[in-house]
């Protein structure tokens, strides 16, 4: 690296260079340059130090640059050509709905600077729906058109990593390399294939731009104009601000400049006096107070549109375990070997490591640390370095929000820098291998570890390369299918009227890896029928509907294609004729005033205590102590949900308490292969007068109920606040 020269003590002795310090600190007009001290000890006539590379390097051509940024983005664009004959999926129908019946023009996208995206959770991405609203101006729903603008936005990310490996370490090979891990990293296949993740590509793209021109700017590796340093840093203050805009993520971006800083800067860590070392650090942490203006400056953008924070859960957010974070993470970042692979590897290098010194004693170590410092100065290591860390910063937006795969795409940027720094051929550090052949051997033990990295580099390329292919397959076949079924259900019934009302059950929410019709399924529906009055409603399982019955539309999944279940719909429309006509008769009944007297928490005609206790039987009823509560069990049912009618009760309440909401809750439970589960409830307001009451109670909305439901039980909740219930008859009533 470049390092600063040195400074005599002999300039403290002079007025004048102290009052120019002062001057340009005051001023802060020297934010991006360093202030060229002379050392008297040093002739006029030596060369300057180079700044930032301090071991002697071959110019590399631009043509060499310019044709390994075309390779890389070329490698992208023949990797993922597949996605161009994607449909849409999940969450792109969402946004498709609101760009053709809500905002069709582009200006109405401005309205997401001042409110949340619009996405069904708390995010500030305004300048992701403004690409949303371009791509939908020139490509309409035409879902090529999307998926091109994707992979032009990938290709473009791709070489931005060609080219800030380039810039880290200057070896083309290196940056090669960092391209190519980047392009066929597995988990981009989700990032590049669904069209909802192009907030990603937005803020990637934003963050290498940004972190070139901060570069540029601040470590130059010549000597630019001070015209040219301004703009390079206001540009990457530009960047950093539209990479927010783009996606919450980049708030990690505020701590790349100064890691850039403490690892390839100068001057901060030699062992000069302390003057020249507390400038260097003024002038560090005066360069990165812009970035954090910006970044608070957001802050207050995000929490006046969102009211908040924001997030998945901003009321419940809570910190991922650090083992599952690490593992998933870790799973995904080393695909697609997984992290199963990775602690073998690590105890096997530690216990040679422990051999190694058990054998060769202190000594060998002593001389490896020392190799390890040397090591430090080279622009290999520390490009290596800066990889981890940009991994890791990119992670810590994540640790309050589940693990995702689409959450390691960032921080593929700085695995891509490592992985190539450390398995390029010929470039790695090759001391450790010759200090322990020794001469004789050195040229052999250096030819051999190039070639163990070649095959290991290749190895690695195929086999995330096949990965890759594999994953967008999944995404490919996910959006065919999403097609299809959509074709279907319009062909199957073409001339809906408006507001009719489509259930479709056992829709896929997706495939092996990709997602299908988890979200987006109403929308989906609107846009295919082009009408937003018609209601899409994706059920696992047919409800028992008792409205709109002439206007719905029954269709299922089943064996890989769409049925209509035009059967269902008419037996609904025969249940509710018979509601009308109200021949519901009783299914069962008990009174409770005729039956023997029992023991205390006993079962009474099948009924029995679930919980509580203070209950009892006489002739007046079944008897509730006064304050106790309850929470009686009905005996088993079987009766199918579709045939289900009132459930009467009769009951008396002691006077002289208040009633208050929900004093009593009867609720239905259904059978399932895990037991008895509740479907819905309804509160009763009781009178607590001391007299005797019936009550008709029934489903506040039946299709809680599927078709084939099984009621199994009710239960009825008698709250404590009730002075003392005593309860003398029920009955439940069915349909024939």
């Amino acid at each position: 690296m470049r390092e600063f020269d040195n400074v005599s003590l002999a300039f403290y002795n002079h007025a004048a260079k102290v009052s120019k310090l002062y001057s340009l600190l005051s001023s802060g007009s020297n934010l991006l340059y360093d202030i060229r001290h002379t050392d008297s000890s040093v002739s006029a006539t030596t060369p300057p130090q180079k700044r930032y590379n301090s071991e002697k390097q071959a110019a590399i051509p631009t043509g060499y640059i310019l044709l390994g940024l075309l390779i890389t983005a070329l490698a992208a664009c023949l990797l993922y050509i597949g996605t161009l004959q994607q449909y849409f999926v999940a969450d792109d129908f969402i946004f498709l709905q609101q760009l053709r019946f809500v905002q069709p023009h582009f200006a109405d996208s401005f309205v997401y600077f001042g409110r949340d995206w619009g996405m069904g959770a708390d995010f500030y991405r305004p300048l992701t729906r403004l690409l949303w609203a371009a791509e939908y101006s020139f490509f309409g729903e035409n879902a090529p058109g999307w998926h091109l603008t994707g992979l032009l936005l990938y290709s473009l990310n791709s070489s931005l990593v060609f080219l800030l490996a380039w810039r880290l370490s200057r070896r083309l090979t290196v940056a090669i390399v960092s391209g190519f891990i980047f392009v066929a990293h597995p988990s981009h296949a989700e990032t590049v294939s669904w069209v909802s993740n192009q907030s990603d590509l937005l803020v990637g793209i934003f963050s290498l731009v940004a972190t070139l021109c901060y570069f540029q700017a601040v470590l130059p590796q010549r000597r630019p104009s001070r015209g040219r340093l301004m703009i390079s840093y206001a540009s990457a203050l530009v960047f950093f601000f539209l990479a927010l805009l783009s996606k919450e993520s980049a708030t990690a971006f505020f701590l790349i400049p100064l890691t850039a800083d403490l690892i390839f800067g100068a001057g901060l860590f030699r062992r000069d006096p302390w003057g020249p070392r507390l400038y260097a650090w003024l002038r560090l942490l005066l360069r990165q107070l812009p970035f954090l203006a910006l970044l608070l400056v957001y802050l207050s953008l995000r929490v006046n549109a969102l009211g908040g924070v924001g997030g998945y859960n901003p009321d419940s957010a809570t910190f991922v375990p650090l083992d599952v974070f690490a593992r998933s993470y870790a799973n995904w970042l080393l695909m697609p070997l997984g992290s199963d692979l990775l602690v073998p590897l690590l105890l096997a290098i530690a216990a040679v490591s422990a051999t190694a010194f058990f054998i060769l004693g202190s000594a060998w170590l002593s001389a490896r640390l020392r190799d390890a410092a040397r090591a430090w100065r080279s622009p290999l290591i520390r490009t290596a370095f800066f990889g981890i860390c940009w991994l890791l910063l990119f992670l810590l937006p994540t640790i309050t929000t589940p693990p995702s795969v689409r959450f390691v795409y960032l921080s593929t940027t700085g695995l891509s820098i490592l992985a190539a720094a450390l398995l390029t051929p010929m470039v790695a550090s090759g001391w450790s291998l010759r200090h322990l052949s020794g001469p004789a051997h050195g040229k052999w033990a250096w030819s051999s570890a190039a070639l163990v990295k070649l095959l290991v580099l290749a190895a690695l390329l195929l086999t995330s390369t096949l990965s890759t292919l594999g994953q967008a397959d999944y995404w490919l076949r996910a959006g065919q299918t999403a097609q299809s079924l959509l074709r279907q259900i319009h062909n199957l019934r073409p001339d809906l009227v408006n507001y009719s009302y489509i259930y479709a059950a056992a829709l896929p929410e997706a495939n092996e890896e990709a997602l299908i019709f988890r979200t987006g399924f109403p929308q989906a529906i609107q846009l295919i029928y082009d009408n937003a009055t018609i209601q899409g409603i994706s059920v696992p399982s047919f409800p028992v509907v008792e409205q709109h019955l002439s206007q719905a539309y029954f269709v299922q999944y089943k064996d890989g294609s769409m049925v209509v279940r035009d059967d269902l719909v008419r037996a609904l429309q025969e249940r509710n004729t018979k509601i009308k006509k109200g021949v519901a008769r009783p299914y069962l009944s008990w009174d409770f005033t005729t039956m023997p007297q029992s023991p205390p928490i006993s079962p009474f005609a099948g009924w029995r205590l679930a919980r509580g206790s203070g209950l009892t039987l006489n002739n007046n009823g079944l008897i509730v102590a006064a304050g106790s509560g309850a929470v009686l069990s009905s005996p088993p049912l079987r009766l199918p949900a579709p045939m289900l009618g009132d459930f009467q009760v009769s009951l008396r309440v002691a006077s002289g308490g208040a009633t208050t909401d929900k004093v009593l809750v009867v609720r239905w439970l259904v059978s399932t292969p895990a037991g008895d589960v509740e479907r819905t409830s309804t509160p009763l307001d009781v009178k607590s007068d001391g007299k005797l009451h019936s009550y008709k109670i029934k489903p506040p909305d039946m299709t809680a109920f599927f078709y084939n439901d099984i009621v199994s039980r009710l239960r009825l909740d008698i709250s404590s606040a009730l002075p003392g219930v005593v309860i003398q008859q029920a009955a439940l009533y069915r349909l024939p």
